[in-house]
């Protein structure tokens, strides 16, 4: 079994509210996962968001109505395909919209934050759209998580939500200075000449 943490927040509340993955409740392939912890680092609620493909949470932000908004990938089995996937939550953790975005190759959403219109904007990786290969892919999206309804590469998903029960466990690491020297590099600026492909405009 393993569990991993990939983004982490300070909520409104002083606490803290965890993204990441696990495979020890539920899909042994792996679910995204959220973690909404106390100041002290307790549990307050904790909950996996998943089915029957491979599912990652990699970057959660509260939004302003004291939600979450998480980005992460859903992958098949073989990894021969996977979508972007933006999930909208509760306080409480409960699923109010989720909505992946992609074709018939892998995509994946890294990152998401709230924008003054009340949407969000996404970025990830595309292999299906661009030059070939990976490609960098951004998405803005309305409030809602659309995008506009000519768009043929968005899609309403239904995810399983399923409280978990990890346990929490005080560490007793050993803090120890590790004399690490800085040194200066010589680093250069370059222009790279990447264009831009508007999808929907």
């Amino acid at each position: 079994k393993s569990e991993g943490a990939n983004c982490i927040q300070q909520t409104s509340d002083g606490g803290y509210i965890v993204a990441g993955e696990t495979n020890s409740f539920g899909n042994e392939l792996g679910d995204a996962w959220v973690l909404k912890l106390a100041l002290d680092g307790t549990v307050e609620w904790q909950k996996t968001y998943g089915g029957d493909i491979f599912g990652k949470g990699h970057c959660i932000r509260q939004t302003s109505d004291g939600g979450y908004i998480v980005a992460g990938w859903i992958v098949s089995h073989d990894e021969e395909w996977g979508d972007a996937r933006v999930l909208k939550l509760a306080t409480d953790g409960m699923v109010e919209w989720q909505k992946t975005y992609g074709e018939d190759s892998l995509e994946g959403a890294n990152s998401i934050q709230a924008t003054r219109d009340g949407g969000y904007i996404v970025a990830g990786r595309t292999y299906f759209f661009g030059a070939g290969g990976a490609d960098i892919w951004v998405l803005k999206l309305r409030p809602s998580g659309s995008i506009k309804p000519s768009c043929h590469f968005i899609r309403d998903t239904r995810v399983s939500v399923m409280d978990t029960s990890a346990r929490v466990i005080d560490t007793n690491a050993v803090i120890r200075d590790s004399d690490a020297k800085a040194k200066d590099s010589s680093a250069t600026v370059q222009d790279t000449g990447v264009s831009a492909r508007f999808l929907v405009k």
